[in-house]
């Protein structure tokens, strides 16, 4: 059982001695690059903006371009001369191109498109609050670590006084 102390107070002092110091500043720019939440709220505005995106298109004009071509084996034809019809041509090809426009359906499409609009600020928004949520909770837990470091230093300063206080009376 002593070993095993032993041991884990040993991994607690390697770890604790391969740990990284970072200033208040640093911390806080490492919690706004690697904390999940504030990414999953940034990835949000372009969702919200690739809707909006969506929306508009809805009331603009769309074209569409279609084709295809056909080569057949053999040409089959009727007739002769000026009168022949040419019923499976030997190549085939046809081209559409189809532009169209929705019709006004009463401004909804424009009321779409401004909740839209909003949804996008609204989401720029949720990032600010993200991100001083997580700083402030970055700082509070840094702020109490340095409290934490400074009871610590005080604690050791009293051990050696009580130390040195024993050491006096024992000489007495």
């Amino acid at each position: 059982m002593k070993r095993v102390l032993f041991i884990a107070a040993a991994m607690v002092a390697a770890t604790a001695s391969a740990q990284t110091h970072l200033t208040l500043q640093e911390a806080l720019g490492r919690a706004l690059e690697v904390n999940n939440t504030v990414e999953r709220s940034r990835a949000e505005v372009n969702v919200q903006d690739e809707n909006r995106r969506l929306l508009l298109s809805a009331v603009l004009p769309h074209v569409s371009a279609t084709g295809s071509a056909i080569r057949n084996s053999t040409e089959v034809a009727f007739g002769s001369g000026a009168d022949a019809r040419t019923i499976l041509p030997e190549n085939d090809w046809n081209y559409r191109v189809v532009l169209s426009q929705p019709i006004y359906a009463g401004n909804r499409e424009r009321r779409a498109y401004e909740q839209a609009k909003l949804g996008v600020a609204n989401a720029r928004q949720g990032v600010l609050g993200t991100e001083d949520a997580v700083l402030l909770r970055v700082a509070s837990n840094y702020l109490g670590v340095v409290d934490a470091d400074a009871r610590i230093d005080i604690e050791n300063k009293n051990i050696d006084l009580a130390q040195k206080r024993r050491a006096q009376a024992e000489a007495f």
